[in-house]
């Protein structure tokens, strides 16, 4: 999973706890910003399929511009 997202305090919490919530794994997860409190990326290696209902309450999430899943 990939997010877009502002550098905002809550982001991780708020994923971790939507993943938890659905009963899915977070293997692996990193960050990056281009500037303290401006654009940022999310990246999370989760152990389970995304279904399009989760992925829209990750949308969702306060400070999250845009969020994609990419299958490796």
């Amino acid at each position: 999973l990939i997010c877009l997202n502002e550098d905002k305090p809550g982001i991780i919490g708020a994923l971790g706890m939507l993943m938890a919530e659905n009963n899915i794994n977070i293997g692996a997860m990193t960050f990056g910003r281009t500037r303290r409190g401006g654009e940022a990326a999310t990246i999370l290696n989760l152990d389970s399929e995304l279904t399009g209902a989760i992925i829209e309450q990750v949308k969702k999430i306060e400070h999250i511009n845009d969020a994609k899943v990419v299958n490796l």
